[in-house]
């Protein structure tokens, strides 16, 4: 099975892409969850399944480019009230004996003022952002 965890703040505009894209294609019937942080209690969600896909943000991007890559665990990593993807990858491991696959789809953003729409490139960017949640779910295990 495969897990789709969108992370974002929705009232920080472009932030919240990877949150708007989980719920999205979790209104189309995929296993999605959308959240504001990554916390300690989806270790299980984790473990339960055999690939993850994190989507979210990211501020180093060309505003509205989209970049998919695989994600490694870590060795160690410090455990807090919010995670990144490979600590949250490493708990599961270190709890249920498993971590599954995990991929990151980042789009770069610009605008992190307060609202509720995005950027005007973001929002350009965002159904092609989307396309590749679906194709990358609706296809087989990823390699």
């Amino acid at each position: 099975m495969t897990l789709v965890i969108g992370l974002g703040n929705p009232l920080r505009r472009d932030d919240g892409v990877g949150y708007r894209a989980a719920l999205e294609l979790e209104q189309q019937g995929l296993c999605a969850l959308a959240v504001c942080q990554l916390l300690p209690e989806l270790a299980d969600r984790l473990a339960q399944t055999s690939q993850v896909l994190f989507m979210d943000a990211d501020l180093s991007l060309r505003p509205g480019a989209i970049y998919l890559r695989r994600l490694a665990q870590p060795d160690a990593g410090a455990l807090s009230h919010g995670l990144s993807p490979a600590e949250l990858l490493q708990l599961s491991l270190a709890l249920y004996g498993h971590a599954p696959a995990a991929y990151l789809l980042s789009m770069g953003i610009s605008d992190l003022g307060y609202g509720e729409g995005f950027s005007l490139v973001v929002e350009a960017a965002f159904p092609a952002f989307l396309q590749l949640a679906q194709s990358l779910c609706s296809g087989a295990r990823w390699q």
